[in-house]
């Protein structure tokens, strides 16, 4: 779930805004971290911030930057709510980078690359077969 007005402002309660400004290098070097490791993960190459946010969220937890700058706010919803502070802050130096990064893989005229997605059969009851 992308950042909230309600989550930003107890981010600010507390300081973590202050953490994220006084240590946006680390955090921006993780967040490219994760939107790395989701382009390679979804069809097209071209995540959304919700999906960057699962990989960040793992990346905080086991990590030993975010509990150290953190102190004792290390429930799990204050992982979610920073790593949706970050990528918010962050994006479009994460989505620039990758929109670049395509461009010149394709060539200088080619524009930006389409969607597209992958058909998924739908589950369900199969069908019996008729007797003929």
């Amino acid at each position: 779930m992308a950042l909230t007005s309600a989550a930003e402002l107890a981010l600010r309660r507390v300081g973590l805004d202050k953490v994220f400004e006084k240590q946006r290098r680390i955090w921006l070097a993780m967040a490219k971290e994760a939107y790395r490791y989701t382009s390679s993960t979804v069809v097209g190459g071209q995540p959304m911030p919700d999906d960057v946010a699962q990989h960040l969220i793992v990346a905080l937890e086991s990590g030993e930057a975010y509990s150290k700058a953190a102190g004792k706010y290390i429930a799990k919803h204050w992982y979610r709510d920073f790593a949706d502070l970050i990528i918010n802050r962050t994006w479009p130096e994460l989505s620039q980078g990758e929109e670049a990064s395509h461009a010149s893989n394709e060539g200088s005229n080619s524009g930006p690359r389409p969607a597209t997605r992958a058909r998924v059969p739908r589950a369900g009851p199969s069908r019996p077969e008729r007797a003929g």
